[in-house]
């Protein structure tokens, strides 16, 4: 279940906001099972789930800073869907709004002074980008002037959406914790992976290994190097 200060007696119905691409897909990857199993979890708990499916955004300049790696917590036009959001909220009696990664956080900014206290947000964190990106341009040089100066806005960004903007976080990996705690986060709540009985047909050919991913992420290319 969710923390006890993130539950109501009043209402059982949970807004989720994720990007569609991590809901409506062909092949999932990591992010696309990692939402699969929040929304097992939520529904497993009870909560009656009402979604909402947003889009990058498609505005050059928000596009192109993005491209350059200058952003990563503005890749949606966030205005768009404020009235959207407030009508659920409105319709469903919401008292809790479930962002699918925390690069959506800045819709509480947006939301907050049109909603009464009682609606909490949650982050559900796939992971911080400062964690990734400090693996990326540590791993074999010293990191640029504007590697570290995009390092230094990661990390304060983060530390304001969890100290200013997020009511609790739920995170899926246990070393997280003690890092969004040192960010500032509250109300943090690890829950562990889904195990899956589910056999699979093992046919191995020789010394031969498979790989399925995405090879632009660091920690999966390090994987395969070391193995």
């Amino acid at each position: 279940t969710l923390p006890r200060s993130m539950q109501t007696k009043e209402s059982n119905s949970v807004l989720f906001i994720s990007d569609r691409k991590f809901t409506d897909y062909t092949i999932p990857g990591g992010v696309q099972v990692c939402t699969t199993e929040f929304i097992k979890y939520f529904e497993h708990a009870g909560y009656d789930l009402q979604f909402l499916k947003v889009s990058p955004t498609q505005k050059f300049f928000k596009k192109l800073k993005i491209k350059l790696g200058l952003e990563v917590y503005d890749r949606y036009d966030f205005e768009h869907y404020k009235n959207e959001i407030l009508e659920l909220v409105r319709r469903h009696n919401i008292k809790v709004i479930a962002l699918n990664q925390l690069n959506l956080s800045p819709l509480v900014e947006i939301l907050r002074p049109h909603l009464d206290q009682y609606v909490k947000f949650v982050g559900l964190s796939h992971g911080n980008e400062s964690g990734d990106y400090i693996h990326d341009i540590m791993e074999n040089r010293k990191p640029t002037f504007l590697e570290t100066w995009r390092l230094g806005k990661f990390l304060t960004y983060e530390s304001h959406l969890f100290k200013n903007l997020l009511d609790g976080v739920i995170i899926i990996s246990e070393h997280e914790s003690s890092i969004n705690a040192w960010l500032g986060a509250q109300n943090i709540q690890l829950l562990p992976r889904f195990l899956s009985s589910a056999k699979i047909d093992w046919h191995p050919q020789g010394q031969t290994i498979g790989f399925v991913g995405t090879l632009d992420h660091l920690p999966n290319y390090k994987g395969i190097e070391l193995l």
